[in-house]
């Protein structure tokens, strides 16, 4: 028999947090083999746009539900 334990929002708004963290770690490596891409083949391969596309949606994603919860993420620069 499972037990439904709920988590404070505090946690789960932490846990938001350190995906966004995660998931601009995992945008500035992509972005990085997209500037070699077209550093080599003249424009980044279709597949490292679309990753950082879906990365920058999740990153979207996290950032709002962590807002709805009160806590506020750095908007991510350049």
């Amino acid at each position: 028999m499972s037990r439904n334990i709920a988590r404070p929002a505090a946690v789960i708004a932490e846990d938001l947090v350190a995906n966004v963290i995660s998931i601009d770690r995992l945008l500035n490596d992509a972005e990085l083999t997209a500037c070699i891409e077209s550093a080599v083949m003249g424009a980044p391969e279709k597949g490292t746009q679309d990753i950082i596309d879906r990365l920058m949606s999740a990153r979207q994603a996290s950032a709002s539900m962590a807002a709805s919860l009160g806590r506020r993420v750095r908007p991510r620069t350049a």
